[in-house]
């Protein structure tokens, strides 16, 4: 069934410069690539993970060869989890909130009677590489024909992660969030831990192409499907053959990110809101109002620190407020009452 995102949802808290990788705390930055590749199912000699035992909403415990040498942020994964949503968890990665590590090809998936999950582990040791495969995935609210089939590659020694897209049906429109289709994900988390907010390393993948974005998300009681329009708008579910490649970099960290904005007050508001920014912005800085759909509403150049707008205009509602300086972008969830 449909569930909160990480739990109790996460809310979009900035889309930052698409020229590198942000994070609140240092973390081993992954390079994003796209490639294709012809898709192989597994074969009999596999480890079976999760059978068709009517499952929805499942995380599962399991274990792979104590001497497959793989680290995620540079420590050894010693435990493993899963769940249906396509996710891994590594050593107990935020299990409680429901974040996964590895977000692999993530939706909402159910079993529709033939689904399974296993793994097989090829190569040679030193550089073997780990499959796990799920197969013939149901979709919650899809249709009988709809199915997905995918892989979650893990490379021992070069710790490289690559997320493999099969066969599959999805009925069209089913993966646009703003007509309250599934949300599609594909990527990492890192500093699930951190209290108010986390890293996604997200590929944004939409009419066959797709884009390499990094965003920090603040957990609060709102719906992921609330910001998702802003994120992946017109999603769709990848193509047969398509490859989504993280390698870790050496030798580098993510830079510290802080937030432009100090607050907007009151939120929610009935007519006015005060946009209060940590520094004087830059020249040519900017904010808009948009609507989930993406329809900008409000658009103006500030030149303070503390900006007065109105909010007279706007229908009651949600809207994204979204601010813009020096190359860096920061956007906040809004409500007009």
């Amino acid at each position: 069934m449909k569930r909160f995102f990480c739990a109790v949802g996460i809310l979009l808290h900035g889309v930052l410069a698409a020229t590198g990788l942000y994070a609140q705390t240092p973390a081993v930055p992954y390079q994003y690539a796209y490639s294709t590749s012809s898709y192989a199912n597994l074969g009999s000699n596999t480890t079976l993970i999760l059978g068709n035992t009517g499952w929805d909403d499942t995380l599962v415990h399991f274990s792979l060869p104590t001497d497959f040498n793989f680290k995620y942020q540079g420590a050894p994964v010693t435990n493993w989890a899963l769940d249906t949503y396509g996710g891994l968890f590594l050593n107990g990665f935020d299990t409680v909130f429901g974040t996964p590590a590895l977000l692999g090809i993530q939706s909402d998936y159910i079993d529709n009677g033939q689904s399974k999950i296993s793994y097989a582990l090829t190569g040679t040791p030193g550089s073997r590489i780990t499959k796990i495969e799920f197969r013939n995935m149901g979709f919650y609210n899809g249709t009988a024909a709809d199915s997905a089939n995918f892989q979650v590659w893990l490379y021992e020694g070069t710790d490289k992660i690559e997320y493999h897209a099969g066969p599959g049906h999805t009925t069209p429109g089913m993966f646009d969030p703003g007509n309250n289709g599934n949300v599609l994900l594909v990527g990492l988390t890192y500093n699930v831990h951190i209290t108010d907010s986390l890293l996604l390393h997200t590929v944004r993948y939409r009419s066959g192409a797709n884009t390499d974005t990094a965003l920090v998300a603040s957990r609060n009681n709102h719906l992921w499907e609330d910001i998702a329009p802003m994120v992946y708008d017109t999603a769709v579910y990848p193509a047969n053959g398509a490859v989504f490649v993280f390698t870790p970099k050496t030798g580098t960290t993510l830079r510290e990110v802080t937030s432009l904005i100090s607050k907007v007050m009151p939120n929610p508001a009935t007519d006015n809101i005060t946009l209060q920014l940590k520094h004087m912005p830059l020249a040519g800085a900017s904010v808009t109002i948009s609507t989930l759909a993406g329809q900008q509403v409000v658009h103006r150049f500030i030149t303070s620190a503390r900006t007065d707008i109105s909010l007279h205009a706007l229908a009651k509602g949600v809207y994204l407020l979204s601010y813009v300086s020096g190359g860096q972008r920061e956007t906040l969830k809004i409500i007009k009452q």
